[in-house]
């Protein structure tokens, strides 16, 4: 899958950029409610004594846009609920490879 530099979602936009560490070392993606914006850790970057590959790369993306939808639709308990947005993201991950 080929990560977008934009996505918009109920019509706020969402940058993505992929970046080369972030800020929390065991951190592999992160979204900024007020920039609007995830990072990704690249695509074999070593974190946590971890590298980085593309499947955990794109899970990683879907975990983050399950923060991005629940700032965006106003669940502030979800947002915060690293399992919802794990459970998000595997759910999204799921369906998205059936529709290929």
């Amino acid at each position: 899958m080929k990560i977008p530099k934009q996505l918009k979602i109920n019509g706020m936009m969402i940058t993505i950029e992929m970046v080369d560490e972030i800020i929390e070392k065991e951190k592999i993606g992160e979204f900024d409610q007020d920039m609007m914006s995830i990072k990704l850790l690249k695509n074999g970057i070593q974190t946590g004594g971890t590298m980085v590959g593309k499947e955990r790369m794109e899970q990683t993306l879907y975990h983050e846009l399950g923060h991005a939808f629940c700032n965006i639709f106003g669940y502030p308990k979800l947002y915060d609920s690293e399992k919802f947005c794990d459970d998000f993201g595997y759910f999204l991950k799921q369906v998205l490879e059936q529709m290929k």
